[in-house]
C-alpha cells in the first residue's frame, strides 16, 4: 500500500492500519477483516484495483504471515475501470469468506494497482 493511497483514506481507516515493517519487514499495512473490507469499498471511489493480498495473524503476540493470499490479474481487453471493479469484488469475497484461525482473527494486507493503470 503506497503512502499516497493510505493518506487519502478516511482517518479512522488510517488509524486502524497496522504497520507491518517493524514486525514482518514488509513495507505495507494490514487491517482487521471489517476495516480491510471498508478500505476496498472506499477504493471503489478512486478506481484503484486490488492486485491481491496477504493474510496475517498474531501468534504469541507477534504478527506473522499465514501464507494465505489471493490475487486477481487483469484480463486482456478489460478496461481499467472494469478490472478495478472486478478485483475489488474478488478481494471482498476472499476476505469475507476467510475463516477465523481458531481464536485468532486474521489481518489483511492489500496489494494495490495504480490509479490509472
Amino acid at each position: 500500500m503506497t503512502s499516497q493511497v493510505l493518506e487519502v483514506l478516511p482517518q479512522p481507516l488510517q488509524i486502524s492500519a497496522l504497520p507491518l515493517y517493524q514486525q514482518c519487514g514488509v513495507n505495507n499495512v494490514a487491517w482487521s477483516r471489517n476495516d480491510a473490507m471498508a478500505v476496498i469499498r472506499y477504493l471503489r471511489t478512486l478506481e484503484i484495483s486490488v492486485l491481491g493480498g496477504d493474510v496475517y495473524q498474531f501468534d504469541k503476540g507477534l504478527l506473522t504471515l499465514t501464507f494465505d493470499n489471493w490475487s486477481c490479474e487483469k484480463h486482456p481487453h478489460e478496461s481499467h475501470e472494469e478490472y478495478a471493479d472486478r478485483s475489488q469484488d474478488v478481494g471482498l469475497k476472499y476476505i469475507e469468506s476467510y475463516a477465523n484461525l481458531g481464536n485468532v482473527n486474521p489481518w489483511f494486507a492489500l496489494v494495490l494497482g495504480s490509479e490509472s493503470a
